[in-house]
């Protein structure tokens, strides 16, 4: 599968990362009110905890001295 929230988890290009989800857990936050339909109640605020694990689809860190990654990794500062 393939994550992305933003500027801040996605590839160079804007896509999501590759990946997998090892585990998954949610939970409701009922003080925060609750939706109704009918007789089924739902959630208004859910909190959401996942373990992604990135499957890198290109080279990534240092490679024989040698930084393979963006110059401007992580954001716009330069790697020397």
């Amino acid at each position: 599968m393939r994550l992305k929230y933003s500027n801040l988890i996605s590839t160079p290009t804007g896509k999501g990362l590759l990946g997998w989800v090892s585990s998954i857990s949610w939970n409701p936050v009922i003080d925060m009110g609750m939706f109704q339909e009918k007789t089924d109640l739902y959630p208004k605020v859910v909190t959401l905890s996942l373990d992604f694990n990135v499957l890198h689809e290109g080279n990534v860190g240092w490679q024989n001295g040698v930084w393979s990654g963006r110059k401007t990794f992580p954001f716009t500062g330069d790697i020397k």
